[in-house]
């Protein structure tokens, strides 16, 4: 099915030029040279403070909703898949990607939270979902062994934290896997489910920090 672009309104185009949103294609859409590996950052695009945008690698299974993920725990603020409209509208979406793409997205977390504000007041960010049907049936959480990701835990980390049920949910939700998945102590873990929990590994600073960021507040 041929899936038709739309164009913002005059209205729209003028809000996001004086907020400072670019509206032309911006450098770094593309392939790699190879240089970084699927599943990484561009340091080298990090590390230029005259560039507004970072560069992420795609890897073979992602999603803008994945991708979003991994960009927030890049930039230290709470795991969220609710930022692909940003990524949907820097990139050029709807197309097709494939490993080794680049995506780009903003480097500094307030310019990514207010410019997916901004797609949401302007109606893009719905207009996108109507025209794409994003977001179909939802599906119910599958079922995996508490004790098998404990295991596979364990080989990654080792000695240095417990492997208790906090923090096997603590690795869920900042890997943005909460919310696909239910623990159990009675089902078997597949090769599918595996793939998900090791294909982006957190570390331990992460996870501590993101359990840091998101304490509750005391008065």
């Amino acid at each position: 099915m041929k899936i038709k672009n739309f164009k913002l309104s005059k209205k729209a185009m003028s809000l996001l030029v004086a907020g400072g949103i670019s509206l032309t294609p911006i450098h770094g859409l593309g392939v790699t040279d190879n240089s970084y590996n699927p599943g990484t950052f561009v340091k080298m695009v990090e590390q230029d403070d005259s560039l507004d945008y970072g560069e992420y690698i795609v890897k073979e299974g992602d999603n803008l909703s994945r991708i979003s993920e991994k960009i927030c725990s890049h930039l230290r603020i709470e795991s969220s898949t609710k930022y692909w409209p940003v990524l949907a509208f820097l990139n050029h979406y709807p197309r097709v990607i494939k490993e080794g793409d680049i995506i780009i997205f903003p480097k500094s977390s307030d310019r990514l939270i207010e410019l997916n504000n901004q797609l949401q007041q302007l109606g893009w960010t719905s207009k996108y979902k109507q025209m794409n049907k994003v977001y179909g049936t939802k599906q119910p959480k599958k079922k995996i062994s508490m004790e098998a990701v404990g295991d596979i835990l364990y080989n990654i980390y080792g000695d240095e934290v417990c492997i208790d049920e906090d923090f096997i949910r603590l690795y869920l939700k900042v890997s943005g896997l909460d919310n696909k998945y239910e623990l159990t102590s009675n089902e078997k873990m597949d090769n599918d489910t595996y793939v998900d929990l090791t294909e982006w590994v957190p570390t331990i600073d992460e996870l501590y920090d993101y359990e840091e960021r998101n304490k509750p507040k005391t008065k």
